[in-house]
């Protein structure tokens, strides 16, 4: 990595976007402190929780309530404690109806909201996320994405790493990485609409950046550029 600065502040919706290679996990790492930076600085206020790209790494019970419930009994929280927390965590997670499921009988996509439900339990102030979409649907995407935005609404700090620009169209911030290089940092919006940046990331556009430039070619004048389907659907309705 090299001379990385960035901020994330309380409540923010981050994305860490960048091609295979690019540097995210190692960043990823420095963040949750997993890794010690040679140089410089990383200082986080509250706690942190983290959800890997594979989730059944994280798993260490085979029943998802014994798992989900780990953390908190590892933090000696008392009983009622533990089960009001498990019980949010999975009612959030839409996985309540599966507490007493075997982890491995579940769906890749209920896999990855499975893990994250275990670090929710643990009730951390920032959520950082390593390619958790990854054995997702476009629609179970979506739905993951709205879970995130909700916790968001309650003051949780989410920074996602991944390598799928479209995965980004929610955040607030997008950090570009190239080769152990940020070479873009802001706003979303600016982020996700320069294409040619993007490309020379190696990292595909958002679909609907990509139409909406198709539409501007043949005449067609957009308020803003829209980076989710719903803008986009805004932005043609206008």
């Amino acid at each position: 990595m090299k001379d990385i600065s960035l901020s994330v502040k309380r409540g923010e919706f981050h994305v860490i976007l960048g091609a295979n290679g690019s540097g995210k996990s190692t960043l990823l790492k420095l963040l949750s402190k997993l890794l010690v930076p040679d140089g410089g600085t990383v200082e986080t206020k509250g706690s942190v929780g983290i959800a890997f790209q594979n989730p059944d790494d994280q798993f260490v019970y085979s029943r998802l309530i014994d798992d989900v419930s780990f953390g908190p009994i590892n933090n000696g929280l008392n009983p009622s404690e533990i089960s009001i927390q498990v019980k949010e965590a999975l009612s959030i997670t839409s996985l309540l109806d599966k507490e007493n499921r075997n982890v491995d009988t579940l769906s890749g996509g209920e896999k990855e909201r499975a893990a994250l439900a275990g670090v929710l339990a643990l009730d951390p102030d920032v959520l950082i996320l390593d390619e958790v979409l990854s054995m997702q649907d476009e629609k179970s995407k979506r739905e993951y994405i709205n879970l995130l935005l909700k916790l968001k609404e309650r003051g949780k700090t989410i920074v996602l790493v991944t390598h799928d620009s479209s995965e980004a169209a929610y955040a607030d911030y997008v950090h570009i990485l190239k080769e152990g290089c940020l070479i873009y940092s802001g706003k979303r919006r600016e982020a996700l609409s320069d294409i040619k940046r993007l490309k020379s990331a190696n990292i595909a556009p958002p679909k609907t950046v990509l139409y909406a430039q198709a539409l501007t070619n043949r005449g067609v004048s957009f308020a803003f550029i829209p980076t989710t389907v719903e803008e986009f659907e805004e932005a043609l309705c206008k």
